[in-house]
């Protein structure tokens, strides 16, 4: 099996802030995030992404995240 292409995609996921607060003093933003990975699976709806891979006899991986494209800004390749 060919080896995957390693990427890094940045994308912003949502965030929460739990208990009682005042909204007027609270800071609200999507959260920016840079993740790194071998490319699972991709489609028009989302990028799978996986840090570890075995794609030796018997090809493996392990802790796949799975990103949706509306949350995208950008992939590089790596490589």
């Amino acid at each position: 099996m060919q080896e995957p292409e390693l990427l890094r995609v940045e994308w912003l996921d949502s965030n929460t802030h739990d208990g009682w607060h005042d909204p007027k003093a609270q800071e609200y933003s999507a959260l920016p995030i840079s993740s790194v990975g071998f490319l699972i699976f991709k489609d028009d709806h989302c990028v799978v992404l996986a840090p570890s891979a075995s794609w030796g006899e018997h090809y493996q991986v392990c802790s796949t995240m799975t990103i949706p494209r509306g949350c995208i800004t950008s992939i590089t390749k790596i490589g």
